[in-house]
């Protein structure tokens, strides 16, 4: 069970339908398979805010089940209704593609995943490189959705000052900041599964005190060493939203 000291309500994005396919089939699924799921989920169960697309369920569906991914997005959309928030993942200058984009490539696909039912984009860069982050996160507020931009987060097996520090990552938003570019939330995202719940906890704690009060910080990780509990009731405490 996950709690603070003081109540506070959560804000939850699902991800089964894009990132749980990934993890546990490499988003190799028919849309047939997981619609019934969605929206009962959407209907039933009362979820709000789901991931979607994006990563291998952009290149999946093109390579293993012959379905056009922008129409798996506009039937997942009919099946959950106009009200729900509808997020993507973005590799910065991958995109969702497995290889470097030029921008206006990018931008491309931006005016799509927009057109095509993205309310939300989380943006990440797995070497934390701002310069890439302003440049690709840039057509996605152009494009009008939700940018969420990311900080990369990782355990290491060895100690070291100087890098997947609180202060390292707390930094990496300092830079976001001074680059003028704009986002609507920031998420703390650990796609390796491995960083400490300490390191965790003074890393949500130093990006809040800097981060506006608008800017919702989220978090996200995976399970990889069995500690994403742990985890997530340190980023609550130290501040999560």
């Amino acid at each position: 069970m996950i709690f603070t000291k003081e109540p506070k309500k959560i804000r939850v994005m699902f991800t089964p339908f894009r990132d749980g396919l990934q993890s546990s089939f490499g988003g190799k699924v028919r849309l047939k398979d997981i619609l019934p799921a969605m929206e009962f989920a959407a209907h039933e169960a009362g979820i709000r805010h789901f991931e979607f697309g994006g990563g291998a369920r952009y290149q999946a569906p093109y390579f293993y089940v012959g379905e056009d991914p922008f129409e798996c997005q506009d039937k997942m959309r009919e099946a959950v209704g106009p009200d729900c928030d509808l997020q993507i993942l973005t590799r910065s200058v991958s995109g969702v593609t497995l290889t470097t984009q030029a921008l206006p490539a990018l931008t491309l696909q931006a005016q799509m995943m927009a057109k095509h039912n993205t309310t939300w984009d989380r943006n990440f860069d797995f070497m934390n490189d701002v310069e890439n982050l302003v440049k690709t996160g840039q057509p996605i507020v152009d494009a009008g959705m939700h940018h969420q931009v990311c900080v990369s987060m990782m355990g290491l097996p060895f100690a070291d000052d100087k890098v997947h520090t609180p202060e390292f990552y707390i930094d990496v938003v300092r830079r976001l900041l001074k680059s003028g570019l704009h986002f609507d939330s920031l998420c703390m995202k650990d796609a390796s599964g491995t960083t400490d719940p300490l390191t965790v906890y003074k890393t949500a704690k130093g990006i809040r005190e800097i981060l506006p009060p608008e800017v919702l910080l989220w978090q996200h990780s995976h399970d990889t060493a069995s500690t994403a509990v742990a985890q997530y009731m340190a980023g609550i405490e130290g501040g999560v939203d």
